[in-house]
């Protein structure tokens, strides 16, 4: 299955899940972009892993810090940049709370493709920092 197999109810239910239950972020320390998509229901995790072609990854939770009725939490990633990249601009159009976390990510990840060698230029490395403390900010506490 790919993005383009997808209809448009189930594109528009990806993009809500990750508005909802899905991180957008920039690890500063590898200078890498991921995705995440968290939820308690495997079989809905399954799905989306599966619609997007990642895998599903059981969080345990630990029991001596949380409730004992907690129940596990299951997530799939998004890692390798090349298909964070594709699959921000597929579901930019989609998304409603995490829009300008999408817009941010592609920025950021077209900086890293337009460095020449593996070197950045000190304008790309000011305008990561710039697009990390960007995403920092509109990730706090939820409030978009």
């Amino acid at each position: 299955m790919t993005w383009e197999d997808l209809t448009e109810s189930e594109k528009g239910y990806i993009a809500g899940f990750l508005d909802g239950e899905g991180s957008i972020c920039i690890h500063r320390g590898t200078n890498h972009i991921s995705i995440s998509f968290y939820n308690t229901y495997k079989q809905v995790i399954d799905w989306i892993a599966y619609a997007i072609k990642t895998k599903t990854v059981l969080r345990t939770v630990d029991k001596r810090r949380d409730k004992a009725h907690t129940k596990n939490n299951y997530v799939c990633y998004i890692k390798r940049q090349s298909d964070v990249y594709k699959f921000l601009n597929d579901i930019l159009p989609y998304l409603k709370v995490k829009h300008e976390q999408a817009k941010l990510g592609i920025k950021f990840l077209e900086v890293k493709m337009n460095r020449h060698n593996r070197n950045f230029t000190q304008e790309q490395k000011d305008l990561q920092i710039f697009y990390a403390n960007e995403m920092s900010r509109l990730n706090k506490g939820g409030k978009n």
